[in-house]
């Protein structure tokens, strides 16, 4: 385990989890539309400070669909953040579709090897669990799944938010270590398990099209390629400075059939968590 709870750590992996939850996002929600005022120095900067705790990680060390961080650049992933809308918008639909994508689903339940609905609504249950435990609501506004990975991005950001917030508003330890173990909880249970070979699908497929598609959209697939890159590291990241072991599942994309209905958002449980972005109401402290 790499413990490093300094504030520039905590608020450097905060910055690039924000990044990068508005970089997979939907285009058209606010969560996307946060990230274009984003300074990409910073997340450059941030991205050194966390690869510089991590140190150099062996292959062998990491998860299933991982990538070392220092083999990876945010360059990508920033100009994918200041992109035209309109471009971004287009190149997200040729790559996710209208409908729940089959190749690339940006849903941890539709990587659940079981297609029981029971499991997977208890599934979305717990993710929903997770975020009301932390005052967060559902946005019926903007409906969207608890378990989209953007969301469940965000939520580690709030995270670390909250903790850099408990040590250096107050050094209240007892909250920090909440949000510390809420981190590691959660990490565990719904992010480095699925989010890592998501990534590597999500590359594949804007790779493939960006070979195939329209001249006007080839550079951002290409940076969407590389976003996923990024993801998949910074998965490697997180994991590692929490002491999450890594995953050695082999998973793959399970999409329920159409007429299952495992999560439509039209209920509490399905609904994003509302806020500047994908949040509101956190509670104190």
């Amino acid at each position: 385990m790499v413990c490093n709870t300094t504030e520039e750590h905590l608020a450097a992996r905060q910055v690039v989890a924000a990044a990068l939850a508005s970089a997979v996002a939907d285009p058209r929600s606010p969560l996307a539309a946060r990230g274009r005022h984003v300074d990409g120095a910073v997340i450059g900067r941030a991205w050194e400070v966390i690869t510089h705790v991590i140190g150099q990680l062996a292959k062998r060390n990491l998860g299933m669909g991982e990538r070392l961080p220092a083999e990876v650049s945010v360059t990508p992933l920033v100009e994918w953040l200041a992109a035209d809308p309109e471009t971004r918008e287009r190149v997200y639909q040729r790559v996710f579709g209208l409908v729940v994508a089959k190749l690339c689903p940006p849903y941890e339940t539709e990587y659940c090897p079981w297609r029981d609905a029971t499991h997977r609504a208890q599934e979305l249950a717990d993710i929903a669990g997770f975020y009301r435990a932390f005052g967060l609501t559902p946005n019926r506004a903007a409906p969207e799944r608890v378990d989209c990975i953007a969301l469940e991005i965000e939520f580690m950001a709030f995270l670390l938010e909250k903790w850099r917030a408990a040590l250096s508003l107050n050094n209240n330890v007892d909250h920090a270590a909440v949000c510390e173990n809420a981190l590691r909880a959660f990490t565990k249970d719904h992010l480095c398990w699925w989010a890592p070979t998501f990534g590597r699908l999500l590359e594949k497929r804007s790779t493939d099209l960006s070979r195939a598609g329209a001249p006007d959209e080839e550079t951002g697939l290409r940076q969407l390629a590389n976003v996923a890159k990024v993801l998949c590291a910074w998965v490697a990241c997180e994991r590692t400075v929490l002491g999450v072991e890594p995953s050695r599942r082999l998973t793959g994309p399970n999409v329920m059939p159409e007429g299952v209905d495992d999560g439509c958002g039209s209920c509490s449980s399905c609904g994003p968590c509302d806020g500047a972005a994908a949040f509101t109401n956190p509670a104190p402290g």
